[in-house]
């Protein structure tokens, strides 16, 4: 599904690939919504688990049985970003998907702290379908070179 993480997106087939969720950690519900639009948009019917917290996201994950997540979009105003991106690297039943953190604030130390706790990139909110899919084919570059200024 998410090229450059995972592999081409499908072709009108479902796959075990898109049983695997996309996981959304944002306070907001309509930036959850308008997340989950554009991944069902791009990608066919993927699962979107939605989160309004880290915390929320962590309790969550000990207790689900379903398959691991294929990428996690983390609003880094829910909380500190730092630690929840540490957080969830340390946890085993998520920790190996890769983590984009989103931001209304381009110069967020927040997402600079994420980004250096783990995460792979750095999404501006409001996210653009330009930028997302730019994230997702790699074409954004890695998080150690992308510039929040």
């Amino acid at each position: 599904m998410l090229d450059s993480f995972i592999g081409p997106a499908p072709e009108n087939t479902f796959t075990e690939q898109q049983a695997r969720p996309v996981i959304v950690v944002d306070g907001n519900a309509e930036d959850k919504q308008a997340l989950r639009v554009q991944i069902n948009f791009l990608y066919g019917e993927t699962p979107v688990l939605t989160f309004n917290s880290g915390a929320e996201l962590l309790d969550f994950a000990p207790r689900s049985a379903s398959a691991p997540p294929q990428l996690i979009l983390v609003d880094v105003a829910t909380e500190p970003a730092r630690d929840v991106i540490s957080r969830l690297r340390a946890d085993p039943q998520i920790g190996g998907a890769p983590i984009i953190v989103m931001s209304d604030r381009e110069h967020s130390d927040a997402a600079m702290q994420a980004l250096n706790a783990g995460a792979q990139a750095y999404l501006p909110k409001p996210v653009s379908r330009r930028d997302f899919l730019d994230i997702l084919h790699g074409r954004a570059g890695p998080a150690s070179e992308m510039e929040l200024s």
